[in-house]
């Protein structure tokens, strides 16, 4: 519970007049996911501090508990082969300065909705034409899915990286070509259950949910999300009042147990977040992502991983791991579980 009053609006991200609301009546809002990007600009230029679980990660007064996509496709480096990367035109600005630092030749930007219907097949098409054996995805599940089922037909040895972004994990019906996909996420999403249980930060939160939600029903992956979101958005805020100093201050110095991610922390680099990513692999014979390597932190499995991906469904995929000894004091002695 919050010892400080709480205004709770419901934004339409249509309705201008909600960026001018909020500013009215808080310094600090809580969202549990992203909020639509002209709400979010509004409200960040209005000098409004703003906490959730954003793909834009942490900026000036944006305290994001989501790695930011730039962060997401950086924890991806280095790649092996023949790179192209298919992201949403919405994220381009962040996705471009990336491309190097993959080893990205190409790069294909889908926009939202129908539009894609076109993009998609021509992007298939350019990336066979050219070559491409490594696809790395950051966009939207849904239009993950349809590229990977035109891609097998014109190209069935390419292999995909998933980065951190949109949905990702959320939804984990794959097509079975998906076959060996691999992932690096700051997220503790269904995965994190399957193979280690359901850690108490996220039962306490599951239970005062549906202790409350009416009627009763199971969370599923994208509501488990915002409910995690929620409670964590609430936990930080709790911990910081106790604090001495500025309230946005307090959240970005605080230290958290996340439902949602690995734990949550200010950064070396400054910045604010989750402080470590796993690597995972999809499976077809369970539609779904199963660890590869457990939680480490991004410098060092940037430094210690080298990617090499070898076709889709029929064909071998995996990792070759760097020197362990220089890296024993960061978890390395973990670094070499197999899924």
């Amino acid at each position: 519970a919050l010892s400080q009053p709480v205004e709770v609006l419901v934004a339409e991200p249509t309705d201008d007049s909600v960026c001018e609301s909020v500013a009215a009546v808080a310094d600090v809002v809580l969202t549990s996911e992203g909020l639509d990007p002209r709400l979010r600009d509004c409200l960040l230029a209005a000098r409004r501090t703003i906490v959730g679980f954003d793909q834009a990660g942490t900026g000036e007064t944006l305290l994001s508990t989501r790695r930011g996509v730039g962060d997401a496709l950086a924890d991806l480096a280095p790649l092996r082969g023949k790179v192209g990367v298919v992201a949403s035109a919405r994220i381009k600005s962040t996705v471009e300065p990336t491309l190097s630092n993959l080893g990205a030749s190409e790069a294909v930007y889908l926009d939202d909705g129908t539009a894609a219907t076109a993009q998609i097949p021509d992007g298939v098409r350019r990336f066979a034409s050219k070559g491409i054996d490594v696809v790395v995805f950051a966009l939207p599940v849904d239009q993950q899915k349809r590229w990977a089922s035109l891609q097998s037909v014109l190209a069935p040895n390419v292999g995909y990286v998933v980065a951190d972004a949109f949905d990702a994990f959320a939804d984990e019906a794959y097509p079975a070509l998906f076959e060996g996909a691999t992932a690096v996420t700051s997220q503790r999403s269904s995965w994190f259950a399957r193979d280690h249980g359901e850690t108490q930060q996220q039962a306490d939160c599951r239970t005062r949910w549906e202790n409350v939600a009416k009627p009763s029903r199971l969370l599923d992956e994208a509501e488990k999300r915002r409910v995690y979101s929620w409670c964590q958005n609430a936990a930080l805020v709790a911990q910081a009042l106790m604090a001495e100093g500025p309230l946005a201050s307090a959240i970005a110095q605080t230290r958290l147990v996340s439902p949602l991610t690995s734990d949550l922390a200010p950064l070396a680099t400054g910045s604010f977040g989750p402080t470590l990513v796993a690597t995972l692999v999809w499976r077809a014979s369970c539609s779904c992502w199963k660890e590869r390597t457990p939680f480490a932190s991004p410098t060092y499995a940037r430094r210690s991983r080298t990617w090499f991906i070898l076709g889709s469904s029929h064909h071998a995929r995996g990792h070759k791991f760097g020197s362990c000894a220089a890296h024993e004091s960061l978890g390395c002695a973990n670094a070499h579980s197999t899924d």
